[in-house]
C-alpha cells in the first residue's frame, strides 16, 4: 500500500467514524427520526400499486428506535418523545461510563 492509500484510508476512517458518532448522537437519532417520518408520510400517498409498502413497513420498525421526531402541533407526543430522549441520554451515559 502506497503512502498516497494510507493518507486516503486514514481520511476515509475519520470520516466514516464521525459520521458514526453524529448518527448515534441524539441530533443525528432526531434526523433520522425526522426523515423516518416525512419518508413514510410521502409514501403513503403514493398511489396503489405502486406503494412500496414493504418499505413502509420497514421504516415504520425502524422508528421504533428512532421515536424522536414530533411534527408540527402533536404536543402529548412531543412530551413522550421527550421522556425517550431523556432515557437515550441516561443509557448513553451509562454505556459511556463502561467504555
Amino acid at each position: 500500500m502506497t503512502e498516497k492509500e494510507k493518507e486516503k484510508l486514514e481520511k476515509d476512517l475519520k470520516k466514516e467514524n464521525q459520521i458514526l458518532r453524529f448518527a448515534n448522537g441524539l441530533r443525528g437519532q432526531y434526523i433520522i427520526s425526522q426523515a423516518l417520518y416525512y419518508g413514510i408520510k410521502s409514501l403513503k400517498e403514493v398511489e396503489p400499486p405502486f406503494q412500496e409498502l414493504s418499505n413502509i413497513s420497514d421504516m415504520e420498525f425502524l422508528q421504533g428506535i428512532y421515536p424522536m421526531f414530533t411534527p408540527p402541533g402533536d404536543v402529548a407526543k412531543a412530551l413522550a418523545v421527550l421522556e425517550k430522549a431523556k432515557e437515550i441520554m441516561e443509557a448513553n451515559k451509562s454505556d459511556a461510563a463502561i467504555v
